[in-house]
This record gives structure tokens, sequence and C-alpha cells, in this order.
């Protein structure tokens, strides 16, 4: 009976060697297949080739980029540029660089806006692909273009009002004065504001940091952290500052509410329409071609862009006005490509240190 029972025992064991063998050499010939496919496809495949085209429509926040891709397995491609040279490209600096992933190989331009007025950057076209190195398994790659410098010109700071009609004037407690305009039955003030205290004469805290920033009290801050476009744009204010200070404005002056926009959207012939009669005329400081920008009531709009989520945008492009409410930061939006006014909410309400224009509406 013992013998029995180790005659079984070893049997058992012997079959389950046979099959780990088994199991073994499969994976063994699985590996060599793949060891073999990467070291033709090493062998095979060509790196992709890239270019960096010159850059050309250079303004004072803009320029035309781009480049040319040629080649297999490429994950994206596009140009990256900074203030120093050797650019890289890093999904972490979002305004650092422009993507085509979906525009397909081949030669792609694109205007990028946002750029820093009177600055020299450097500029390279990049592609991301795919590589198997000494038989390892693909990983990603990134190829460089040479190397391209320009620089934006100055910006202009004469804003473009209405000569055709009659202006106000303002100031605040620091002593800016502003042109004011009366549209229908509603005085606004024509230029954006650009305080930094409150009227009680209580200092508005500063952000000059990118990240980490969470507002209980008000801030504001410069666009690109720099005061050269104070004079044109303003400043941009958070929605604490705007809304829950309710003491932004100059004594007799207000933060607009949705309501009182609105009855000046609809003064102008409703929101379709009411953004070209707001914008100020050219392309001094809007980007062509400034759809439909006539000013005909004296607002002069400008495109003061946005800090969002620490980096700032669109200057150039898009203007972004805070109004009043007390549930979230909403804001009406102006771009240079039509005649809309849009009206938006703060995608999250937590975060708190997004800024945006802020005009004044009288008493």
């Amino acid at each position: 009976m013992d013998k029995k029972i180790k005659y079984l025992f070893i049997k058992l064991k012997l079959q389950k060697m046979r099959k780990k063998l088994w199991h073994d050499l499969l994976t063994l010939m699985v590996m060599t297949v793949e060891l073999l496919f990467l070291s033709s496809c090493e062998k095979n495949a060509k790196d992709p080739t890239v270019a960096t085209l010159p850059v050309s429509q250079i303004t004072y926040c803009s320029a035309t980029v781009g480049g040319i891709s040629e080649g297999g397995g490429v994950l994206d491609w596009g140009v990256c540029f900074d203030t120093t040279p050797n650019p890289v490209y890093s999904i972490y600096l979002p305004t650092n660089y422009e993507s085509f992933s979906s525009r397909g190989l081949g030669s792609y331009t694109t205007t990028h806006w946002g750029l820093i007025e009177n600055t020299t950057y450097y500029l390279r076209a990049y592609v991301e692909y795919y590589k198997s190195l000494n038989g390892q398994l693909p990983h990603g790659m990134t190829s460089y273009g040479s190397e391209v410098t320009f620089k934006t010109q100055k910006l202009d700071s004469t804003i473009v009002f209405n000569p055709n009609l009659t202006y106000g004037s303002l100031s605040d407690i620091d002593g800016n004065t502003y042109k004011t305009i009366q549209i229908g039955t509603q005085v606004w003030m024509a230029e954006n504001l650009r305080v930094t205290k409150y009227r009680d004469g209580s200092t508005i805290q500063k952000i000059t940091d990118n990240w980490g920033f969470s507002d209980t009290t008000g801030a504001y801050c410069n666009y690109g952290n720099k005061a050269t476009y104070v004079t044109t744009f303003g400043r941009l204010y958070t929605y604490y500052a705007t809304v829950n200070s309710h003491k932004l404005c100059p004594t007799g002056w207000h933060v607009p509410s949705d309501a009182e926009w609105t009855l000046l959207e609809t003064y102008l012939g409703g929101s379709n329409v009411a953004g070209g009669k707001l914008k100020e005329v050219g392309t001094s400081h809007w980007l062509s071609p400034n759809s439909g920008a006539t000013n005909e009531c004296g607002f002069t709009a400008l495109p003061g862009g946005s800090r969002y989520a620490g980096n700032f945008y669109d200057l150039g492009s898009s203007g972004f006005w805070c109004f009043a409410n007390d549930a979230m930061c909403r804001y009406r939006n102006i771009l240079y490509i039509d005649s809309n006014v849009s009206n938006s909410a703060l995608p999250y309400v937590d975060r708190a240190g997004d800024c945006y224009s802020v005009r004044c509406v009288k008493d």
C-alpha cells in the first residue's frame, strides 16, 4: 500500500513538472518571438524627422508658428517655446507649447497668442514617438527641430476711444482716472479697473505666484505679472475681490450684476451683436480680424485676458469681465473672432485664484 501511494505521488509530481516545463517552454517561445519582432522593428524603423518653420505675423502678444514632421510612430507633434534657449515640450507647461496631434503629419502652422510683449522667445518644433531600444519594450522619445528666435512687438498703450462721443471721468482711491460713458440709462467705466485698494483704503492682496494660492479675502494680479499692461488693460481680480468685498469700485459705483449686463446687451440689440458694438476698433490691441468691432457705444472693450489655474491666457484674443453673483464667479466674455457677448461661469467655484477684468457701473 505504501509503495502504491509513493508511486502515485511520484507520478503526480512528474505530471506537474511536465506541465511547468511546457509552460516555461511556451513562455520562452513567446518572448523569443517578441524580441525578434522588436529587434526587427528597431532595425527597420526610421525615426521621424522634424523641422521648425520660420515665425511670421508677430504682434505684441501673438505669432504664427509651425513645423514639418515626417515618419511613423508619432504620438504628438507641435512647437514649444520659452524665454530661454533650448525649450522643451512638457505637458506641465501648458502655455509653452502648441500641439498638433489631431492634424496629421506634414506641415502645420497656427497663431499662438498670450505671449509677453517686447520679449525674445526661443522656439523648436517637436515630435513625440515610441521607440524600442536594445530589445526593450517601446517607450516615449522626443525629437526637436532646429531652434529659431523671435521678438514680440512692443505694446502700444494708447487706447482707441470713440472720437464721436463725449466721455465723462472718474477717479479711484489710488488716483487713477478713467473715462466713463453713458449707454442708454446706464453709465459705465470705459476702461478696465486698475485699483490696488478697496474704497475704504484697505490694501488688496497681490498675487504673483503661479500655484497654491487660495483666496478668501480678495486679490488682484497684473497679466503675466507685468506692470507694463496695467495702463491699457487694467488689472485682473479674483471672485472674492469683485463680489464678496462689495467695496472694489469707487464710491457711487459698483460691480455690475447679471441683470445690468443684460440691460446693456439688450440696448445694443442683443448678445449676438453687442460684442462688436462694445469692442475697441482696430487691431492695436485685439488680434485680427477683430470681427464686427465698431465701439459705437463708447464702451471700448479690451482683450485683457485672464489668469486661470495659475497661468495667464488670452491676452489680445479675449476679454473677461466679472459680474456680481453670490453663488459663484460668473463673467461676460467677448472674443476677437465674432460680435457675441457670452455669459459664462467659472468652471470650478473653488478655483479662487483665477482673475478677470472688471468694469464698474454707476449706482
